[in-house]
């Protein structure tokens, strides 16, 4: 479907012009969404079966792909009898639960948990209670970092965004396109925002390291980084 977006020119209220880099652009997508679902029956005549389904979606731009996005979830489990002979008895399903999601055609988010499901019939109104957990876990793109492992973000006139990693990463993006245009691993993690400054007639960059608390906490879930070391110093770099 046709996006509009405001001209280049469109006048800001402090009475600037609104630059091509920050206004919408107009694109054309396509979506579709598909379900299956698979049932066994094992003709025991009291509803015990073994149920699958599975759903996904995903949408494309023609040129803005970083607004692509697809999904797709897994539920698979037997369904048990709690009583057997009776046609209209409880029934119950334990099943197992998987997801994933893509966004800017790569991997950011995947999930696994379990779940239990009751079917029961009461004055001819069909219950179907259930519980599940799932644990999600997500990962960085070059589009969508995630804001747990971010520092924060500077821009520079010249059209570059730098920003820190917990993981000990600084990197430089052109802000337009997102590409990645450098960086460099120091071995120990960012929660600090990069600044800028001015000596001599050159640019720097500079950026503090060290991690708070709550940082160090969600690396206990990534076993590569928990031992990481975690000293507070001084980065800086010449543009």
């Amino acid at each position: 479907m046709p996006v509009s977006a405001p001209g280049s020119q469109t006048v800001l209220a402090s009475g600037g012009t609104l630059s091509n880099n920050f206004v919408a652009k107009p694109d054309w997508n396509w979506f579709g969404t598909v379900g299956v679902n698979y049932v066994h029956d094992f003709q025991t005549q009291t509803g015990e079966t073994f149920e699958a389904s599975v759903i996904a979606y995903d949408a494309q731009q023609f040129s803005l792909h970083q607004f692509d996005i697809g999904l797709v979830e897994l539920r698979a489990g037997p369904r048990f009898a709690l009583s057997p002979g009776d046609v209209n008895g409880v029934t119950v399903k334990p099943y197992v639960v998987a997801t994933g999601a893509s966004l800017a055609d790569a991997a950011y988010m995947g999930g696994i948990g379990g779940g239990l499901t009751l079917h029961a019939t009461v004055a001819n109104i069909s219950l179907d209670p259930y519980g599940e957990v799932v644990r999600q876990t997500f990962r960085n793109s070059a589009f969508y970092p995630l804001a747990s492992g971010l520092s924060g973000t500077l821009s520079t006139a010249g059209g570059v965004v730098f920003t820190g990693f917990t993981d000990g990463t600084f990197a430089a993006y052109d802000d337009t396109s997102m590409e990645q245009l450098w960086k460099i691993n120091v071995g120990v993690g960012f929660n600090a925002p990069p600044m800028t400054f001015e000596a001599g007639g050159k640019q720097y960059v500079a950026i503090m390291s060290g991690l708070s608390r709550v940082a160090l906490g969600k690396h206990i879930f990534t076993p590569e980084l928990k031992d990481q070391r975690n000293q507070t110093m001084l980065f800086v770099f010449g543009l």
